[in-house]
């Protein structure tokens, strides 16, 4: 019997990074036996593995990607929020894959930082530092 594929997708093509070992040692352990973990660090790399990828773990994916999983994708997780891909994933979502998001994955911060924001300006610490600064 042959593993099913999960590709992790998790890369900056232009500076060479990709997720570290650590972590997807972490996704193999996860994955268990019946998988087998590859890892890409370029869109062609993705572009190849996609067809026979079960699971789909990352993001950068464009639509075009997207549309080309093949047909054993059962799922897809987004390691950041949809962005531009909203249309495809309503197709592979039509199709039975399954499609989760990290969208709020940052949330607490982004509202800490709102929040502290809006206190900086409410009390005008930016004109108060500016004023200590010239006296």
């Amino acid at each position: 019997m042959q593993a099913d594929l999960v590709t992790v997708a998790v890369f900056d093509e232009a500076s060479g990074w990709r997720l570290g070992e650590p972590q997807v040692e972490a996704i193999r352990a996860a994955a268990g036996e019946g998988f087998t973990v590859r890892t890409v660090g370029s869109r062609a790399e993705l572009d190849d593995l996609l067809p026979e990828s079960t699971v789909l773990v990352g993001f950068p994916i464009t639509a075009e990607q997207l549309a080309h999983t093949g047909p054993s994708g059962r799922f897809v997780q987004l390691t950041d929020s949809i962005g531009d891909a909203a249309r495809p994933l309503v197709s592979a979502r039509e199709r039975g894959v399954r499609v989760a998001s990290a969208a709020s994955m940052r949330a607490p911060q982004l509202a800490e930082h709102a929040v502290a924001m809006l206190l900086s300006m409410g009390r005008a610490i930016v004109d108060a530092s500016l004023a200590q600064a010239q006296h």
